[in-house]
């Protein structure tokens, strides 16, 4: 399963190109608006950072560190596509 929902991360990506956040941003200092933008409470928050560092072996500081690893999670995490017509 993954760990952020498709949703998660066109929010994510939509805060960014808004202007709402910056990639250079960091997490503790925006922690109340990714909060607004995840719709969860801090503790919540601190629970998804820390599952993303048991998986991936790395700790996000900023921004674009959370966007890069959630796509790369996203990535690893996507199912095959089913109904894919095999044509030989």
């Amino acid at each position: 399963m993954d760990i952020f929902p498709r949703s998660l991360r066109e929010n994510l990506r939509r805060a960014v190109r808004s202007g709402d956040l910056k990639r250079e941003d960091n997490l503790e200092a925006v922690g109340e608006q990714l909060s607004d933008i995840f719709q969860c409470d801090s503790l919540d928050l601190v629970e998804l950072v820390m599952a993303i560092e048991e998986q991936e072996e790395k700790s996000p500081t900023t921004v674009g560190d959370l966007m890069d690893l959630i796509e790369e999670m996203g990535r690893m995490k996507r199912p095959p596509r089913s109904g894919k017509s095999d044509r030989t």
